[in-house]
Protein backbone atom coordinates (compact mmCIF):
# COMPACT_ATOMS: atom_id res chain seq x y z
CA UNK A 1 0.00 0.00 0.00
CA UNK A 2 2.85 2.15 0.84
CA UNK A 3 4.45 1.92 -2.56
CA UNK A 4 0.84 2.55 -4.57
CA UNK A 5 0.31 6.19 -2.25
CA UNK A 6 3.85 6.57 -3.57
CA UNK A 7 3.09 6.14 -7.00
CA UNK A 8 -0.07 8.22 -6.40
CA UNK A 9 1.33 10.89 -4.80
CA UNK A 10 4.14 10.78 -7.93
CA UNK A 11 1.39 11.26 -9.91
CA UNK A 12 0.01 14.28 -7.99
CA UNK A 13 3.38 15.92 -7.71
CA UNK A 14 3.58 15.42 -11.83
CA UNK A 15 -0.46 16.86 -12.14
CA UNK A 16 0.72 20.35 -10.09
CA UNK A 17 3.76 20.65 -11.83
CA UNK A 18 1.63 21.24 -15.14
CA UNK A 19 -0.57 23.62 -13.58
CA UNK A 20 -3.49 21.54 -11.92
CA UNK A 21 -4.57 22.34 -8.37
CA UNK A 22 -7.16 20.05 -6.31
CA UNK A 23 -9.93 22.47 -6.81
CA UNK A 24 -12.79 20.31 -4.70
CA UNK A 25 -12.95 18.76 -1.18
CA UNK A 26 -12.59 15.13 -2.63
CA UNK A 27 -9.21 15.89 -4.44
CA UNK A 28 -8.11 17.44 -1.26
CA UNK A 29 -9.22 14.81 0.67
CA UNK A 30 -7.44 12.12 -1.19
CA UNK A 31 -4.53 13.65 -1.55
CA UNK A 32 -4.08 14.11 2.09
CA UNK A 33 -5.09 10.00 2.42
CA UNK A 34 -2.29 9.23 0.18
CA UNK A 35 0.15 11.32 2.41
CA UNK A 36 -1.11 9.55 5.57
CA UNK A 37 -1.06 6.22 4.15
CA UNK A 38 2.34 6.72 2.26
CA UNK A 39 4.13 7.68 5.71
CA UNK A 40 2.48 5.25 7.77
CA UNK A 41 5.09 2.37 6.23
CA UNK A 42 7.63 4.69 7.14
CA UNK A 43 6.92 5.26 10.60
CA UNK A 44 6.28 1.38 11.53
CA UNK A 45 9.91 0.36 10.69
CA UNK A 46 10.85 3.32 12.43
CA UNK A 47 9.82 2.76 15.58
CA UNK A 48 9.88 -0.76 17.09
CA UNK A 49 6.42 -1.21 18.03
CA UNK A 50 5.28 -0.58 14.79
CA UNK A 51 7.90 -2.97 13.44
CA UNK A 52 6.73 -5.52 15.78
CA UNK A 53 3.01 -4.98 14.76
CA UNK A 54 3.58 -4.96 10.97
CA UNK A 55 5.38 -8.45 11.23
CA UNK A 56 2.87 -9.88 13.17
CA UNK A 57 -0.10 -8.38 10.84
CA UNK A 58 1.79 -8.16 7.66
CA UNK A 59 0.59 -10.76 5.79
CA UNK A 60 -3.22 -10.28 6.84
CA UNK A 61 -2.51 -6.13 5.93
CA UNK A 62 -0.61 -7.27 2.81
CA UNK A 63 -4.23 -9.21 1.80
CA UNK A 64 -6.33 -6.75 2.88
CA UNK A 65 -4.48 -3.75 0.42
CA UNK A 66 -4.20 -6.20 -1.94
CA UNK A 67 -8.60 -6.97 -1.77
CA UNK A 68 -8.88 -3.48 -1.49
CA UNK A 69 -6.90 -2.29 -4.88
CA UNK A 70 -8.73 -5.39 -6.88
CA UNK A 71 -11.70 -4.14 -5.72
CA UNK A 72 -11.35 -0.67 -6.71
CA UNK A 73 -9.60 -1.56 -9.63
CA UNK A 74 -12.77 -4.13 -10.43
CA UNK A 75 -15.61 -1.26 -10.16
CA UNK A 76 -13.20 1.24 -12.19
CA UNK A 77 -13.52 -1.57 -14.93
CA UNK A 78 -17.27 -1.29 -14.71
CA UNK A 79 -17.43 2.16 -14.77
CA UNK A 80 -15.60 2.36 -18.05
CA UNK A 81 -17.57 -0.30 -19.59
CA UNK A 82 -20.60 1.53 -18.30
CA UNK A 83 -20.08 4.88 -18.95
CA UNK A 84 -16.63 4.43 -21.67
CA UNK A 85 -15.14 8.19 -22.44
CA UNK A 86 -18.68 10.04 -20.95
CA UNK A 87 -17.99 10.08 -17.48
CA UNK A 88 -19.49 13.82 -17.01
CA UNK A 89 -18.17 15.82 -14.48
CA UNK A 90 -20.87 16.98 -11.54
CA UNK A 91 -22.44 19.02 -13.88
CA UNK A 92 -24.97 20.28 -11.44
CA UNK A 93 -22.80 22.87 -10.14
CA UNK A 94 -24.68 25.83 -12.33
CA UNK A 95 -28.24 24.08 -11.00
CA UNK A 96 -30.40 24.26 -7.83
CA UNK A 97 -32.94 22.46 -6.16
CA UNK A 98 -36.19 22.06 -8.55
CA UNK A 99 -38.95 24.77 -7.98
CA UNK A 100 -37.72 26.07 -4.48
CA UNK A 101 -37.82 29.64 -3.68
CA UNK A 102 -35.67 31.83 -0.63
CA UNK A 103 -36.73 35.02 0.46
CA UNK A 104 -33.77 37.38 1.50
CA UNK A 105 -34.01 40.58 3.83
CA UNK A 106 -30.99 42.32 3.33
CA UNK A 107 -29.78 44.59 5.75
CA UNK A 108 -29.93 48.26 3.73
CA UNK A 109 -27.24 49.63 5.76
CA UNK A 110 -25.34 47.08 4.60
CA UNK A 111 -26.14 46.41 1.38
CA UNK A 112 -27.17 49.68 0.12
CA UNK A 113 -29.26 49.65 -3.31
CA UNK A 114 -31.66 47.49 -2.94
CA UNK A 115 -35.03 46.10 -1.79
CA UNK A 116 -35.55 44.97 1.37
CA UNK A 117 -36.78 42.02 0.51
CA UNK A 118 -35.81 39.97 -2.37
CA UNK A 119 -37.31 36.58 -3.45
CA UNK A 120 -34.94 33.62 -5.05
CA UNK A 121 -37.24 31.33 -7.40
CA UNK A 122 -35.95 28.36 -9.16
CA UNK A 123 -37.59 26.57 -11.64
CA UNK A 124 -38.80 22.17 -12.11
CA UNK A 125 -35.50 22.96 -14.64
CA UNK A 126 -33.22 24.13 -11.46
CA UNK A 127 -32.30 27.75 -13.07
CA UNK A 128 -33.38 30.85 -11.21
CA UNK A 129 -36.30 32.23 -13.73
CA UNK A 130 -40.05 31.54 -15.13
CA UNK A 131 -40.42 27.86 -16.32
CA UNK A 132 -38.53 26.83 -19.59
CA UNK A 133 -41.15 26.82 -22.10
CA UNK A 134 -42.08 24.22 -24.47
CA UNK A 135 -41.68 24.30 -28.11
CA UNK A 136 -40.03 25.51 -30.84
CA UNK A 137 -41.80 29.48 -30.96
CA UNK A 138 -39.47 30.78 -28.05
CA UNK A 139 -36.09 32.72 -28.16
CA UNK A 140 -34.58 30.97 -25.05
CA UNK A 141 -31.34 32.69 -23.47
CA UNK A 142 -29.40 31.21 -20.54
CA UNK A 143 -27.27 33.43 -18.39
CA UNK A 144 -23.86 31.84 -17.08
CA UNK A 145 -21.77 32.76 -14.72
CA UNK A 146 -20.75 33.57 -10.86
CA UNK A 147 -22.36 35.67 -8.17
CA UNK A 148 -22.59 38.85 -10.39
CA UNK A 149 -24.80 36.91 -12.72
CA UNK A 150 -26.98 34.92 -9.66
CA UNK A 151 -27.78 38.88 -8.42
CA UNK A 152 -28.63 36.89 -4.88
CA UNK A 153 -29.60 39.59 -2.65
CA UNK A 154 -31.63 41.35 -5.38
CA UNK A 155 -35.17 40.07 -6.44
CA UNK A 156 -36.45 37.73 -8.87
CA UNK A 157 -38.57 40.92 -10.95
CA UNK A 158 -34.66 43.10 -10.62
CA UNK A 159 -32.21 40.64 -11.19
CA UNK A 160 -30.46 41.51 -14.55
CA UNK A 161 -31.41 38.13 -16.22
CA UNK A 162 -34.98 38.58 -15.61
CA UNK A 163 -34.79 42.50 -16.20
CA UNK A 164 -33.45 41.42 -19.94
CA UNK A 165 -36.14 39.09 -20.81
CA UNK A 166 -38.28 42.24 -20.07
CA UNK A 167 -36.22 44.56 -22.06
CA UNK A 168 -35.87 41.82 -24.85
CA UNK A 169 -39.98 41.40 -24.71
CA UNK A 170 -40.62 45.15 -25.76
CA UNK A 171 -42.09 46.64 -27.80
CA UNK A 172 -43.82 42.89 -28.71
CA UNK A 173 -41.32 40.42 -30.52
CA UNK A 174 -41.43 38.09 -33.29
CA UNK A 175 -40.29 35.20 -31.22
CA UNK A 176 -41.28 35.16 -27.51
CA UNK A 177 -38.23 35.47 -25.12
CA UNK A 178 -37.38 33.23 -21.73
CA UNK A 179 -34.33 34.16 -20.05
CA UNK A 180 -32.74 31.41 -17.38
CA UNK A 181 -30.34 32.52 -14.64
CA UNK A 182 -27.74 29.86 -14.04
CA UNK A 183 -25.53 32.24 -12.08
CA UNK A 184 -23.75 30.73 -9.37
CA UNK A 185 -21.94 32.25 -6.51
CA UNK A 186 -17.82 31.40 -6.72
CA UNK A 187 -17.84 29.54 -10.09
CA UNK A 188 -15.54 30.21 -12.86
CA UNK A 189 -14.80 29.61 -16.41
CA UNK A 190 -13.45 26.09 -15.63
CA UNK A 191 -17.10 25.70 -14.20
CA UNK A 192 -19.02 27.15 -16.78
CA UNK A 193 -17.37 25.10 -19.50
CA UNK A 194 -18.00 21.57 -17.60
CA UNK A 195 -21.38 22.29 -17.31
CA UNK A 196 -21.85 23.03 -20.82
CA UNK A 197 -19.76 20.65 -21.82
CA UNK A 198 -22.02 17.52 -19.59
CA UNK A 199 -25.42 18.62 -19.92
CA UNK A 200 -27.83 18.75 -21.86
CA UNK A 201 -28.61 22.85 -21.75
CA UNK A 202 -26.65 23.68 -25.63
CA UNK A 203 -29.50 21.89 -26.85
CA UNK A 204 -31.88 23.37 -25.38
CA UNK A 205 -31.09 27.49 -26.05
CA UNK A 206 -30.22 29.86 -28.58
CA UNK A 207 -27.73 31.96 -26.69
CA UNK A 208 -25.64 31.71 -23.66
CA UNK A 209 -25.02 34.90 -21.95
CA UNK A 210 -21.61 34.54 -20.22
CA UNK A 211 -20.35 36.95 -17.32
CA UNK A 212 -16.94 35.63 -15.97
CA UNK A 213 -13.26 37.21 -14.92
CA UNK A 214 -14.00 38.19 -11.22
CA UNK A 215 -13.53 34.65 -10.01
CA UNK A 216 -10.70 33.40 -11.92
CA UNK A 217 -8.72 36.23 -10.77
CA UNK A 218 -9.24 35.84 -7.18
CA UNK A 219 -8.95 32.21 -7.81
CA UNK A 220 -5.14 33.26 -9.81
CA UNK A 221 -4.17 35.39 -6.72
CA UNK A 222 -4.05 32.26 -4.55
CA UNK A 223 -2.57 30.73 -6.84
CA UNK A 224 -5.73 28.33 -8.43
CA UNK A 225 -5.27 28.10 -12.45
CA UNK A 226 -7.54 25.44 -13.43
CA UNK A 227 -8.48 24.97 -16.79
CA UNK A 228 -10.87 22.23 -18.66
CA UNK A 229 -8.17 19.82 -20.17
CA UNK A 230 -8.36 16.21 -18.98
CA UNK A 231 -4.65 16.05 -19.55
CA UNK A 232 -3.70 18.43 -16.87
CA UNK A 233 -5.23 16.22 -14.03
CA UNK A 234 -3.64 13.78 -12.02
CA UNK A 235 -4.46 9.92 -13.83
CA UNK A 236 -6.45 9.30 -10.23
CA UNK A 237 -8.69 12.02 -10.81
CA UNK A 238 -9.39 10.92 -14.60
CA UNK A 239 -11.28 7.49 -12.72
CA UNK A 240 -14.14 7.27 -13.46
CA UNK A 241 -14.56 6.24 -9.91
CA UNK A 242 -13.37 8.92 -8.69
CA UNK A 243 -15.16 11.07 -10.82
CA UNK A 244 -18.69 9.13 -10.06
CA UNK A 245 -17.94 9.93 -6.27
CA UNK A 246 -17.55 13.60 -7.39
CA UNK A 247 -20.78 13.90 -9.15
CA UNK A 248 -23.02 12.19 -6.07
CA UNK A 249 -21.00 14.98 -3.45
CA UNK A 250 -21.56 17.89 -5.65
CA UNK A 251 -25.02 16.91 -6.17
CA UNK A 252 -25.69 16.58 -2.58
CA UNK A 253 -24.10 19.88 -1.85
CA UNK A 254 -26.28 21.32 -4.43
CA UNK A 255 -29.58 19.84 -3.04
CA UNK A 256 -28.77 22.32 -0.15
CA UNK A 257 -29.93 25.12 -2.08
CA UNK A 258 -28.85 28.75 -1.50
CA UNK A 259 -26.09 29.24 0.82
CA UNK A 260 -25.71 32.66 2.59
CA UNK A 261 -27.10 34.29 4.93
CA UNK A 262 -30.75 36.28 4.90
CA UNK A 263 -29.78 39.54 5.84
CA UNK A 264 -25.83 39.90 4.47
CA UNK A 265 -24.76 40.40 7.73
CA UNK A 266 -21.56 38.39 6.68
CA UNK A 267 -20.60 41.60 4.47
CA UNK A 268 -19.63 43.58 7.54
CA UNK A 269 -16.76 40.79 8.76
CA UNK A 270 -15.43 40.45 5.53
CA UNK A 271 -15.07 44.17 4.96
CA UNK A 272 -13.28 44.84 8.16
CA UNK A 273 -11.31 41.80 7.68
CA UNK A 274 -9.71 44.42 4.65
CA UNK A 275 -9.73 47.08 6.74
CA UNK A 276 -7.32 45.20 9.29
CA UNK A 277 -5.34 43.66 6.98
CA UNK A 278 -1.83 44.81 5.05
CA UNK A 279 -2.91 45.95 1.99
CA UNK A 280 -0.11 45.60 -0.95
CA UNK A 281 0.48 47.42 -3.76
CA UNK A 282 1.84 44.50 -6.06
CA UNK A 283 -0.49 41.16 -6.96
CA UNK A 284 1.03 38.01 -7.49
CA UNK A 285 2.37 36.98 -10.91
CA UNK A 286 -1.15 36.29 -13.11
CA UNK A 287 0.08 34.64 -16.33
CA UNK A 288 -0.41 30.92 -15.92
CA UNK A 289 -3.95 32.34 -14.63
CA UNK A 290 -4.83 34.16 -17.72
CA UNK A 291 -3.55 31.52 -19.77
CA UNK A 292 -5.91 28.99 -18.17
CA UNK A 293 -8.63 31.60 -18.55
CA UNK A 294 -8.53 32.08 -22.24
CA UNK A 295 -8.18 28.71 -22.54
CA UNK A 296 -11.44 27.94 -20.83
CA UNK A 297 -13.11 31.36 -22.72
CA UNK A 298 -11.91 30.26 -26.09
CA UNK A 299 -13.41 26.25 -25.74
CA UNK A 300 -16.70 27.70 -24.03
CA UNK A 301 -16.93 29.69 -27.34
CA UNK A 302 -15.74 27.08 -29.72
CA UNK A 303 -17.91 24.80 -28.11
CA UNK A 304 -21.11 27.24 -28.42
CA UNK A 305 -20.38 27.55 -32.10
CA UNK A 306 -20.09 23.71 -32.93
CA UNK A 307 -23.44 23.47 -31.24
CA UNK A 308 -24.82 26.36 -33.41
CA UNK A 309 -25.50 28.64 -29.91
CA UNK A 310 -24.84 32.36 -30.02
CA UNK A 311 -22.23 33.21 -27.62
CA UNK A 312 -22.56 36.53 -25.81
CA UNK A 313 -19.56 37.58 -23.47
CA UNK A 314 -19.55 40.36 -21.13
CA UNK A 315 -16.88 42.07 -19.44
CA UNK A 316 -16.56 42.37 -15.57
CA UNK A 317 -17.47 45.72 -14.53
CA UNK A 318 -16.41 46.53 -10.93
CA UNK A 319 -16.48 49.35 -8.21
CA UNK A 320 -12.35 49.41 -8.42
CA UNK A 321 -11.69 52.54 -9.83
CA UNK A 322 -8.19 54.27 -9.00
CA UNK A 323 -10.05 57.89 -7.75
CA UNK A 324 -12.75 55.54 -5.98
CA UNK A 325 -13.58 57.72 -2.61
CA UNK A 326 -13.17 56.18 0.82
CA UNK A 327 -17.39 55.89 0.44
CA UNK A 328 -16.23 53.32 -1.84
CA UNK A 329 -13.63 51.86 -0.54
CA UNK A 330 -15.08 50.90 2.54
CA UNK A 331 -18.07 48.54 0.65
CA UNK A 332 -14.58 46.68 -1.05
CA UNK A 333 -14.04 42.73 0.71
CA UNK A 334 -12.37 41.41 -2.70
CA UNK A 335 -8.80 40.51 -3.01
CA UNK A 336 -7.39 38.69 -0.18
CA UNK A 337 -4.31 36.23 -0.42
CA UNK A 338 -3.12 33.40 1.46
CA UNK A 339 -0.54 35.62 3.15
CA UNK A 340 -3.84 37.32 4.86
CA UNK A 341 -2.59 40.53 2.97
CA UNK A 342 -5.01 42.21 0.85
CA UNK A 343 -4.27 43.42 -2.76
CA UNK A 344 -4.56 47.25 -3.15
CA UNK A 345 -8.05 48.36 -5.16
CA UNK A 346 -5.25 50.42 -8.20
CA UNK A 347 -3.76 46.75 -8.71
CA UNK A 348 -6.78 44.80 -8.72
CA UNK A 349 -8.02 47.05 -10.90
CA UNK A 350 -4.83 46.38 -13.25
CA UNK A 351 -5.67 42.86 -13.15
CA UNK A 352 -9.15 42.60 -13.73
CA UNK A 353 -8.87 45.14 -16.85
CA UNK A 354 -6.03 42.03 -18.17
CA UNK A 355 -8.84 39.88 -17.58
CA UNK A 356 -11.14 41.71 -19.22
CA UNK A 357 -8.82 42.54 -22.38
CA UNK A 358 -8.48 38.81 -22.65
CA UNK A 359 -12.62 38.29 -22.73
CA UNK A 360 -12.21 41.00 -25.77
CA UNK A 361 -9.44 39.63 -27.60
CA UNK A 362 -11.40 35.86 -28.09
CA UNK A 363 -14.15 37.20 -29.09
CA UNK A 364 -12.54 39.47 -31.39
CA UNK A 365 -10.54 36.13 -32.70
CA UNK A 366 -13.54 33.82 -32.96
CA UNK A 367 -16.16 36.00 -34.04
CA UNK A 368 -18.52 35.77 -30.72
CA UNK A 369 -19.97 39.35 -29.50
CA UNK A 370 -18.40 41.39 -26.64
CA UNK A 371 -20.15 43.48 -24.53
CA UNK A 372 -18.34 46.00 -22.74
CA UNK A 373 -19.39 47.56 -19.76
CA UNK A 374 -16.48 49.27 -18.76
CA UNK A 375 -18.66 52.44 -18.37
CA UNK A 376 -19.71 51.56 -15.42
CA UNK A 377 -16.50 50.90 -13.34
CA UNK A 378 -16.25 52.43 -10.23
CA UNK A 379 -19.97 54.15 -10.32
CA UNK A 380 -21.37 53.96 -6.64
CA UNK A 381 -24.99 53.50 -7.68
CA UNK A 382 -23.96 50.49 -9.71
CA UNK A 383 -22.72 48.28 -7.12
CA UNK A 384 -23.03 47.47 -3.20
CA UNK A 385 -19.77 46.27 -2.92
CA UNK A 386 -16.57 44.99 -4.85
CA UNK A 387 -18.32 44.08 -8.19
CA UNK A 388 -22.28 42.96 -6.95
CA UNK A 389 -25.25 44.62 -8.66
CA UNK A 390 -27.70 47.47 -7.31
CA UNK A 391 -31.01 46.99 -8.43
CA UNK A 392 -29.93 50.42 -10.90
CA UNK A 393 -26.47 48.37 -11.82
CA UNK A 394 -28.56 45.45 -12.87
CA UNK A 395 -31.04 47.53 -14.80
CA UNK A 396 -28.19 49.33 -16.62
CA UNK A 397 -26.47 45.86 -17.13
CA UNK A 398 -29.76 44.66 -18.68
CA UNK A 399 -30.63 47.50 -21.02
CA UNK A 400 -26.77 46.86 -22.36
CA UNK A 401 -27.09 43.63 -23.44
CA UNK A 402 -30.24 43.59 -24.67
CA UNK A 403 -29.12 46.34 -27.24
CA UNK A 404 -26.66 44.16 -28.36
CA UNK A 405 -28.53 40.93 -28.65
CA UNK A 406 -31.30 43.10 -30.93
CA UNK A 407 -28.78 44.81 -32.87
CA UNK A 408 -26.00 41.95 -33.50
CA UNK A 409 -22.69 43.07 -33.92
CA UNK A 410 -20.28 41.75 -37.13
Amino acid sequence: MGAVSVLWLADTCDAVGRGWRPWSTAHKVVVVVACILALIPGVAVVVPAGWRWLVRRGSRLALLCGSAIVALLLTEGVFWVRFGGDMPYPFEIHLRPQSTQTVFHPDLAIIPGVSATARFTVNRAGVRGRELPEGSGVYRILCLGGSTTECLYLDDTKAWPRLLEQNLSRPQPERPVWVGNGGVSGLASVDHLRFLLRSTWLQRVDAVVLQTGVNDLTQALNGINDRMDGEVEPRWARSRLFRSVLWLATSAFNRRGVKEDHNAAWHTEARARRQRARIVDTSPALEQGLGAYEHNVRALVDLCRSRHVRAILLSQPLLWHQDLPPEGRARLWFGWLRSGEYVSVERLREAILRYNDVTRRVCAAEGAEFVDLAFMDGNLDYFYDDCHLTETGAARVASTVAEVIRNPRK
